[in-house]
């Protein structure tokens, strides 16, 4: 069963069992909660968590969506008690500032049950690549491009069910075919991946 609360998510059938979506979802960099609203509605015996740094954004999510479950934090610092089946983590990693990645992803993965999935999705780039926020050229606002599942992949923790890049402009279609060659200022990604722990180490 997909999760199909972005129409690129109706492609990971394969990876999204009905087990982790009658369970607690989480996500982080919720925006409004448009996306957790729409999975409430699919998926109505899930409970659906959101964090979002907007405090704008977490009013509308709360008293216009009715999201009791919202957070206003950041992704290295938001805190629930009980751990998550699903986290979905859509473009946020590229925001978060260098000195607070490792906490990020290390908050995240604290918050994922084993055998729970994490979905990340980000721009990419082959190596490690530094950008002005275009919008605000006049302050000093950088984003960040890499392949961020790979910090979750490499430990041997989470491998990767998923994995797939494509030029942004396909992603609000969820066309995950492939449209070479794929500009390096607008590949994007999204990963699938499964908490196993130990479950790759051989005897």
């Amino acid at each position: 069963m997909p999760l199909a609360v972005d129409p690129h998510y109706d492609r990971l059938d394969p990876a999204l069992g009905t087990p982790h979506l009658a369970g607690r979802i989480l996500e982080v960099g919720c925006s409004d909660g448009w996306r957790l609203e729409r999975a409430r509605e699919r998926f109505p015996s899930a409970e659906v968590f959101g964090v979002e740094p907007g405090e704008a954004a977490c009013v509308v999510a709360r008293e216009k969506r009715g999201l009791p479950n919202i957070e206003c934090g950041t992704a290295d610092s938001f805190r629930f008690a009980e751990p998550f089946d699903v986290i979905l983590a859509p473009f946020v990693f590229h925001w978060v500032d260098r000195a607070d990645l490792l906490r990020s992803v290390a908050n995240l993965d604290s918050h994922l049950v084993p055998g729970g999935l994490l979905i990340v999705q980000d721009f990419h780039t082959p190596g490690f690549r530094r950008n002005r926020y275009e919008h605000l050229r006049d302050e000093d606002v950088w984003t960040y491009k890499q392949d961020y599942s790979r910090i979750f992949v490499e430990p041997g923790i989470y491998p990767s069910l998923f994995h797939s890049i494509h030029d942004y402009d396909h992603f609000e279609s969820g066309d995950f075919q492939s449209h070479p060659p794929v500009a390096p200022d607008n590949a994007a990604m999204i990963a699938v991946l499964e908490k196993t722990l130990d479950a790759r180490y051989s005897t």
